[in-house]
């Protein structure tokens, strides 16, 4: 999976991937290659890590 940042330890994480318009995961955050580049490449092992609704 590009760019892949795990979030939970049951396997939700972040990665890049197509984003539909309906809903098509299993829990894991999908998102454009340009954005989550940018995040993957300013964060690592051991950063804290917010979802807020």
């Amino acid at each position: 999976m590009p760019y892949w940042m795990r979030l939970t330890w049951s396997g939700v994480g972040m990665h890049r991937g197509n984003v539909p318009r309906y809903p098509a995961s299993h829990g894991c955050i999908r998102t454009y290659s340009a954005a989550v580049a940018t995040v993957y490449s300013n964060v690592s092992i051991g950063t804290p890590v917010s979802i807020v609704k």
